[in-house]
């Protein structure tokens, strides 16, 4: 991870810092941190994602914590992991840092980070570090395709066919709810909606439902699988237009009766 970056953080402070969350040689990498590039274990084909997480567009500092920070950053990229039926495994992380960040919030971000890797003992491959007017947070995910390295199962937004039900995962909605609240009270809206703001502040990967959705379609025609991160209204349409039939014709969506 090269200079510069600012003070009060030292390159080594951050770089230690990370050392107590996340171990050099994980498992999963053949050679970690420490040089100009990592070297990967794969046992199959990799899945890969990338997401920012900025400042005043995707998260604020005056209701979010550190770990928050951390823990969301990483979270919503294992998300898309799990709604391609991956296996997460390993991740990399570049940080803009403002001024204000210091050892103690940044010691805290690294810990909710860890939080959301823990599950899936995802090491923390290498990154980047630079000075910035805002916290950017830039992470690289990438996970093993479920089933043999030959046949791997990728779940996909296309393939949708006519007559196949469409169902959700989770509580649908409940992390707007929190967003909503949250703008509006800041942290003290934790008190009177705990679950609408833990979903927002904290949310669950749905990596066990993709892997055993991805193990259905091992042995039949695999489901068509998405993330609804921006909602059912804005991301339906965006599942049926990857699944036009062969005629040109486009695919619609009705309630079950």
């Amino acid at each position: 991870m090269p200079n510069p970056f600012c003070p009060p953080c030292s390159e080594d402070d951050i770089l230690k810092r990370l050392s107590l969350h996340f171990p050099d040689t994980p498992e999963t990498l053949l050679i970690g941190r420490g040089d100009d590039c990592a070297m990967l274990r794969p046992g199959g084909p990799l899945c890969v994602s990338n997401d920012l997480f900025l400042e005043d567009v995707h998260f604020r500092r005056s209701y979010f914590t550190p770990e928050d920070v951390g823990y969301k950053a990483l979270a919503v990229n294992i998300s898309d992991l799990a709604a391609c039926g991956a296996r997460p495994q390993a991740f990399t992380l570049a940080l803009g840092l403002p001024d204000d960040v210091d050892v103690a919030w940044l010691d805290a971000f690294f810990a909710g980070m860890a939080d959301a890797a823990r599950p899936w003992r995802m090491a923390l491959a290498g990154g980047d570090l630079s000075r910035c007017d805002r916290l950017h947070i830039s992470v690289t995910v990438w996970g093993e395709a479920y089933g043999a390295p030959d046949e791997p199962v990728f779940l996909a937004r296309g393939g949708a066919m006519p007559g196949d039900s469409i169902f959700l995962v989770g509580q649908v909605g409940l992390a707007r709810v929190g967003l909503a609240v949250l703008e509006k009270h800041g942290r003290s809206a934790i008190e009177r909606w705990p679950a609408a703001c833990a979903a927002h502040l904290h949310p669950l990967p749905q990596v066990d439902a993709g892997l055993m959705l991805a193990r259905a379609g091992s042995n039949a025609r695999p489901p068509v699988l998405m993330d609804v991160s921006d909602g059912l209204a804005r991301d339906l349409p965006r599942l049926l237009d990857r699944s036009g039939r062969k005629d040109g014709g486009g695919l619609g969506a009705a309630p079950m009766q």
